[in-house]
């Protein structure tokens, strides 16, 4: 299933992430924000998948394959995630972690992104994201 969203950026820059236990379905499509991957958005670094994860305010977790060599394609091995995060024994016994983004911090006024700041008088750019789900 294809679905194409026309959204904007959040005016938040900065997430928790807590490592967790579960698995999440939802996907980005290769290009997204400019990503790259094999059959989806794919980051060398744990870092640099959290920081695509806070452009995009549904994105709810990062998945890491328990594979080497940086994975499908060399491209690395941590994945943006979207939907509710579910129980999957068999990924957690294959070595596969996930973390789950817990709070939004909402850039240079600290305090939670539920509670925007009315003082923002610029509005970010759109964009558009191509979604799959399995």
């Amino acid at each position: 299933t294809t679905t194409t969203t026309t959204t904007t950026p959040p005016a938040c820059e900065e997430s928790e992430f807590q490592e967790a236990e579960g698995f999440a379905d939802g996907f980005f499509e290769v290009g997204t924000l400019g990503c790259n991957g094999t059959s989806e958005c794919q980051f060398q670094t744990l870092n640099e998948a959290q920081d695509f994860c806070n452009c995009i305010t549904f994105c709810r977790a990062v998945l890491q394959l328990p594979f080497e060599a940086n994975c499908s394609g060399g491209l690395g091995c941590y994945l943006p995630r979207y939907g509710k995060p579910t129980s999957d024994p068999l990924w957690q016994d294959s070595g596969g972690r996930i973390w789950q983004r817990k709070r939004t911090l909402c850039a240079n006024h600290g305090h939670d992104a539920a509670r925007p700041s009315s003082s923002s008088s610029a509005s970010p750019p759109s964009f558009s994201l191509r979604l799959w789900s399995q």
